[in-house]
């Protein structure tokens, strides 16, 4: 990849994560307050919905449609990218009613959070910021339309990203526990929504599909 990789781009990726982490962590340990009742950490998740606002529209408020902010479906393999998603939802239910007895119990804001805060902000970072990014840094400079290799790359760095963002867990106190082999459910999640985000060139399908995923526990 020499001379091909724009490292602006690439460096800005992990200093980004850094300080949506920081919130995360910082909201989970109570500094910002607790604005709403529940046990999930909603403070550290609007705060970093906060931050991709910021980075959208500085960085992105001309192109919408790169990093997925779009209604239209007309990506590159948009027919694979419907069978993945209904695939992907029906697993999810199969999974829900042998998963669960009867209804998951949970509070109404417990419900709300799982059916809004993670899809959001999730999607914005991982299928919709750090993808554009990463195919940006990974395109041949002088050339516009993305190529096969650069598409490849991007969506391995963000399912390896989702995976390990969702095998790091902290003990409250600054320290941090990785689970290699945790939440591979979670990592195979991130390899199906970046295919049918690819596939159909906008976030809605796997913003559908990630709320899915998050709440269908609680009714199936």
């Amino acid at each position: 990849m020499k001379g091909k990789v724009r490292w602006v781009w690439l460096f800005s990726i992990p200093v980004l994560a850094f300080i949506k982490h920081l919130l995360l962590v910082e909201g989970a340990a109570g500094s910002f307050g607790d604005w709403i009742p529940g046990r999930y950490n909603w403070e550290g998740k609007l705060l970093a919905i906060s931050l991709w606002i910021v980075v959208v529209i500085t960085f992105f408020r001309d192109r919408l449609e790169t990093i997925g902010l779009t209604f239209k479906q007309c990506g590159h393999w948009r027919n694979t990218a419907f069978g993945v998603a209904v695939f992907c939802a029906l697993s999810w239910a199969l999974a829900a009613v042998f998963q669960f007895e009867g209804l998951k119990s949970g509070s109404i804001s417990d419900i709300l959070y799982q059916a809004s805060m993670p899809t959001l902000e999730e999607e914005l970072w991982f299928r919709g910021i750090m993808l554009a990014m990463l195919i940006e840094d990974f395109t041949t400079k002088g050339i516009k339309k993305p190529q096969v290799t650069a598409l490849i790359l991007a969506a391995l760095v963000t399912s390896l990203s989702f995976w390990g963002a969702h095998s790091i867990n902290t003990d409250g106190d600054w320290g941090f526990v990785f689970d290699v082999w945790g939440n591979l459910v979670a990592g195979g999640f991130g390899v199906l929504f970046v295919i049918v985000r690819i596939g159909t060139g906008s976030l809605v399908l796997p913003m559908l599909l990630h709320t899915w995923v998050n709440t269908a526990g609680y009714f199936l």
